[in-house]
């Protein structure tokens, strides 16, 4: 199993594409309650995860974490497959149109994913608007005090001129 960063969103992984050191779940059940078996595998630094299973039955493959919150998924988070008495694998479907894929030795299956848009130019040039605003309103507050203290000065000086 591979886990890439999916940098061209086409949910294959292309030369190029790193892999991401996340962690996938694998668990079986008999039927949706009673969970017979349950284990966490993390990927290397290739992305790549090797999962030993117990033998045959039904497992479900899981992503279980994601390197950040904005992270989109490329493809399924989630494959269900039957590890069957011979040792060969398939991949179930919801639809109903389960495929064979070979033996479990020999299958690939991937999770791809795509990092968050970069949007640190825009919150860098955000925070810098609110800063040059917070520093222009300071200016302008300079600017009206300075005023206030001229007019009442001027007219302090009327009131003086007035009394004299």
């Amino acid at each position: 199993m591979a886990i890439f960063q999916d940098d061209n969103a086409d949910a294959l992984r292309q030369p190029g594409e790193p892999g991401l050191v996340l962690r996938v779940q694998v668990e079986s059940r008999e039927g949706w309650e009673d969970l017979r078996w349950s284990m966490i595998f993390t990927a290397d630094a290739t992305g790549l995860v090797t999962i030993t299973l117990p033998g045959p039955g039904t497992y479900t493959i899981s992503l279980a974490d994601r390197p950040g919150p904005l992270w989109k998924t490329t493809t399924r988070t989630s494959v269900e497959i039957r590890v069957e008495e011979d040792g060969s694998v398939v991949l179930l479907s919801w639809t109903g149109q389960d495929l064979p894929v070979g033996l479990a030795e020999g299958v690939a299956l991937a999770f791809g994913l795509t990092p968050p848009p970069v949007l640190w130019p825009f919150i860098l040039l955000f925070a810098g608007i609110v800063v040059w605003m917070g520093r222009k309103l300071s200016y302008v507050r300079l600017a009206e005090s300075i005023r206030q203290y001229a007019t009442t000065e001027k007219q302090i000086y009327q009131i003086l001129e007035e009394e004299e």
